[in-house]
């Protein structure tokens, strides 16, 4: 199991590069000030949709090497890393064990660009994931 506080320091990263509604978006993983499409790891990202934000928050926080990340997200390593799975599970409630992580990241795309989806769906889920990490911890605790 993913030590909890890499995972929580995964959610609340997110939860900072999601900080403000003008940065998040909706039907592209990153986009840079003019709204073009980037690679995850750009310095010139600025808006992030959930899944972007949670694959540069695993980049920012050294889960995932950034050499090994192409300019598409086809080219990301991510599939690999057991972190970036453990937070995808942490977004959601239920069991996702047998899911490939493909399945989890389908999951997490389709909400975040649902027409319905608003900005504070984004901010809800991630403070649940967080709270929900957080809870497991102190369960833990009274064992």
């Amino acid at each position: 199991m993913i030590d909890k506080e890499v995972r929580i320091g995964v959610l609340e990263r997110a939860q900072e590069i999601l900080s403000l509604k003008k940065h998040w978006l909706q039907g592209e993983m990153c986009t840079d000030k003019n709204g073009e499409a980037c690679k995850i790891t750009s310095t010139e990202a600025v808006s992030f949709c959930l899944l972007g934000a949670i694959r540069r928050s695993c980049c920012d926080l050294g889960h995932i090497s950034t050499e090994l990340i192409g300019s598409d997200a086809s080219a990301c390593p991510f599939s690999e890393s057991p972190i970036y799975r453990a937070v995808l599970e942490d977004c959601f409630s239920g069991d996702f064990s047998s899911y490939h992580v493909s399945k989890l990241e389908e999951g997490v795309g389709s909400f975040n660009d649902e027409e319905d989806t608003r900005y504070a769906d984004i901010a809800f889920v991630l403070a649940r994931a967080v709270e929900s990490v957080e809870e497991e911890e102190e369960l833990e605790g009274h064992d």
